[in-house]
This record gives C-alpha cells, structure tokens and sequence, in this order.
C-alpha cells in the first residue's frame, strides 16, 4: 500500500469559453503518468544513485499539479484556519519537502504498473469546480491491481490534485492522523522541518 501512495504521488461560472478551454480531468491525470513514466525511463540510472535528482523530478512533474494548500487545509483542520498566514506558508514549505522525500523513491518503480483512468461518464465536470476520477493501478508482475480515487479540484484552465484514496485508503487521511497530536501549525512545523532536515543527512 505505501509503496503504491508512493508511486501514485507520482497527478461554475457558467459555460461561456472557459468551458471549452477547460482540460478534461481524465486527460490530465493521463498526462501526468505518462509525463512522469517518460521522465523517469529517460534517467532511471541516475535517479536511482541521486536522492536529489529524485526530489529535482516531483518538483518538476508531480508538486505543480498538487493543491497543496488545500491539501494542508484538509490535514489540519481547524489549526490550519487559526494559523497566520506567515504559519501556513512555513508550514506549505516544509510540507512539500515532506511529501517530496516520502514519495519521490517510489517513482522508481513506477515502470512495474501500468495505470488505467476511467472516463468520466458524462459533461458535468465542465461545470465543477471538484471532481472525482476513479482508475486502476495493476502491477505488471500479474498480482491483483489496486482501485484508486483521484480528488481533483479546478485551477483555472485545469486541474490540481488535493487528495487520493487507494482501495479506500485516503492519502490525506493519513497525514491527519500523524499531525493530530500537535495542538497548533506553528507547533507542528518545526517538528517536520526536523524530520526533513533527518532525512538530507
């Protein structure tokens, strides 16, 4: 399961010509996997001896299609409504580093599964600023596949992801979780600053 949140992370006002500029959701998780896949088969041996090549690519292919504020917001709850802005873009910086260090191993083996998304069955994500899109990730070794939710929200002309489930599983869920024991964002930021800084060594 860790392994595939890993590799996975690896992503209405009215009709009018923005709607016909809109990107279809699908189309854009495509892309991305495909983005991602090439990337990473173009420089599978130095990513695999460079930590921070690996980090240079989600920066590059997978961080800017992340809503990470709504993805923090989402995490913190009500600590993240009292936190001041200075706190919350702290807390953005290192929050991205976190998710860049958890995730960005798995994208090695990303080659190892192949992703289906499923069509969006009709128009109305034309009109919605959320959408969700379900898809399949099947291991290339025959093993049963996993079923995964993408949770995307409208940015502009496109889409940002905000959260995932796998099999049910809530990728957001889990960082909930692990920050619910601190009692405010400015207590929590040090402590995964600590936890990136670790990880550089």
């Amino acid at each position: 399961m860790r392994v595939l949140k890993k590799i996975i992370l690896l992503g209405t006002l009215g009709w009018g010509s923005l709607v016909f500029s809109l990107q279809n959701p699908t189309d854009f998780l495509n892309q991305l996997v495909t983005t991602v896949k090439t990337d990473v088969a173009k420089n599978q041996a130095t990513l695999a001896n460079s930590p921070d090549s690996l980090y240079a690519l989600v920066k590059k292919d997978v961080l800017p299609d992340i809503s990470l504020d709504e993805m923090a917001g989402m995490a913190l709850g009500p600590k993240w409504r009292e936190a001041s802005p200075q706190e919350r873009e702290e807390f953005i910086d290192q929050f991205a580093q976190l998710v860049t260090r958890n995730y960005s191993a798995g994208l090695l083996k990303i080659s190892n599964y192949t992703f289906t998304i499923y069509p969006l069955r009709d128009t109305q994500w034309q009109t919605e600023n959320r959408v969700c899109v379900n898809g399949l990730i099947q291991p290339s070794d025959g093993n049963a596949g996993s079923a995964v939710t993408y949770y995307l929200e409208r940015s502009g002309d496109g889409w940002k992801i905000y959260d995932l489930a796998i099999e049910g599983v809530s990728f957001v869920s889990n960082y909930q979780s692990q920050f619910e024991s601190y009692a405010t964002v400015a207590a929590l930021t040090p402590a995964i600053k600590a936890l990136n800084q670790k990880v550089d060594k």
